[in-house]
Order: C-alpha cells, then sequence, then structure tokens
C-alpha cells in the first residue's frame, strides 16, 4: 500500500468527517466562536452542506484504502475544495461574511494543493 495516499488521504478523511460533524451539530456556536459574521442560521443548507462534507470524507478514506481504484475521488476532492474556497472567497469579496469565513478554508486550499501534488507524483 501506498504509504503516501494512506496518511495524507487519512488525515483529509478524518478532517472533512470531524468538520462536517461539527457543521452538522454546532456551526451557529462555531460562527459565533469564531466571531464569523453573519452567522448562520438556514438549517436546510447548514445539514446538506454537512452531509456533502462528511460524504467526501468518507471518499477519501476510501482513498486511503486503495489510491488505484479510487483515484477519480482524489480528482472531485480538488474540484470540490477548490470550488469550495472560490465560492466562498466570492462571498467575502462581495461583503456576505466577515475574513473568518475564509480563513475557515485555509484547510481546503493545503489540501486541494496537496491532492494535486499527489496525483502529480504518483501518475497512472
Amino acid at each position: 500500500m501506498n504509504s503516501h495516499a494512506r496518511i495524507l488521504f487519512s488525515v483529509a478523511g478524518y478532517f472533512n468527517l470531524a468538520v462536517g460533524l461539527i457543521f452538522l451539530f454546532a456551526m451557529p456556536k462555531l460562527a459565533l466562536m469564531i466571531g464569523m459574521n453573519p452567522i448562520p442560521e438556514d438549517y436546510l443548507l447548514i445539514h446538506f452542506g454537512s452531509v456533502l462534507v462528511i460524504v467526501f470524507g468518507v471518499g477519501y478514506l476510501k482513498v486511503a484504502a486503495d489510491p488505484v481504484v479510487n483515484r477519480p475521488i482524489i480528482q472531485l476532492g480538488i474540484l470540490g475544495k477548490s470550488g469550495v474556497v472560490l465560492a466562498g472567497m466570492v462571498d467575502w469579496l462581495l461583503g456576505n461574511t466577515n475574513a473568518a469565513f475564509p480563513l475557515l478554508l485555509t484547510a481546503d486550499v493545503i489540501f486541494a494543493v496537496l491532492f494535486a501534488n499527489y496525483l502529480r507524483l504518483h501518475r497512472v
């Protein structure tokens, strides 16, 4: 097994699971704690977004287990993380949120870069 994939995608998977569960059960509290403004209040959107974060986490754990078979999940992860960062930055630039929200996206930027680097180093 590829230890690079096992470590990287296990960390990413458990990170997504943790973040998704925090968003699912405590997003307004987290937002208040970090000074995010406005405080997210649309529970339907919070729940949908949280579930997607959790599902991506499960996908990253599948990559950790078998990076060759599950390689397309890496590409989806880059797309998803990049899309979330872009959307978050646009909302910040439009004044829809304060700087606390883009700071939450720092991990997504780092993971997107690490995922792309993994694909570059491990071509099939």
